[in-house]
């Protein structure tokens, strides 16, 4: 029975995850679809530390274990299939995925209060590869947003960057001189929130290293500023 899904994907022990199958071109309560696992898959085993070097219990895992791409020639790629999956640290802070697309592997790991890890795995087709994630203190940033005569601005959208990218952005540089796109690109796990009455804002969550602040609204437009996180 279909019910309110509209798509549909099989992954098992040992194989790389089926495409997945789209059902909203069905108009029946019942259907039949046939699903293949393309071949021998991998698996992903870990551990999530917290700052103090115990284990950490609760933390959420999440991964991307049925990314299959083309690349262009000239650059670029045409993604043929996602399963975005998440899990949570047992209380040894052992988690795993089976049933894994072998190649590259986005992991991101998260826990409240901590800044986040993440890192790419490579998964070999009948191997089960190891990671070790260990979750450093939160850094935070907080401020005001106002207008160009200094008042205030309530309501503008505030996002910041949960990963730093040390290598990618340029201290002291010329705001044009910045590998923007690369940065962005790298940087593309955000936390968001809405200033205040008094245009303050504080986010947290944050990892050690250089970062950005992003603060827009439909009236006012768009402002980017780069600033450095602490842990702790």
């Amino acid at each position: 029975s279909v019910g309110k899904a509209w798509l549909i994907g099989a992954c098992a022990e040992g194989y790389a995850p089926s495409d997945e199958e789209s059902l909203t071109r069905f108009r029946v309560p019942e259907v039949e679809v046939r699903l293949v696992l393309p071949e021998r898959g991998g698996a992903i085993e870990g551990r999530v530390l917290a700052p103090d070097g115990e284990p950490l219990a609760g933390a959420v895992i999440r991964a991307d274990v049925g990314f299959r791409f083309e690349p262009y020639p000239n650059g670029g790629m045409v993604i043929l299939n996602s399963l975005r999956v998440q899990t949570r640290s047992s209380a040894e802070g052992a988690f795993r995925f089976s049933g894994v697309q072998p190649g590259d592997v986005e992991l991101s790991v998260e826990s409240a209060g901590l800044g986040g890890w993440h890192g790419k795995i490579v998964v070999i087709a009948g191997t089960c590869t190891r990671v070790e994630a260990s979750l450093q203190e939160a850094g935070a940033v907080s401020g005001r947003i106002v207008t160009p005569d200094g008042a205030p601005f309530a309501g503008a959208l505030v996002l910041a960057s949960l990963r730093s990218a040390p290598e990618r952005f340029v201290p002291h540089a010329d705001w044009l001189d910045q590998d923007w796109s690369t940065f962005l690109q790298e940087t593309g796990a955000f936390t968001a929130t809405r200033s205040g009455a008094d245009g303050s804002y504080r986010l947290t969550g944050l990892a050690a290293g250089w970062s950005y602040v992003m603060a827009e609204s439909l009236d006012a437009g768009r402002g980017v500023e780069p600033f450095v996180a602490v842990a702790g």
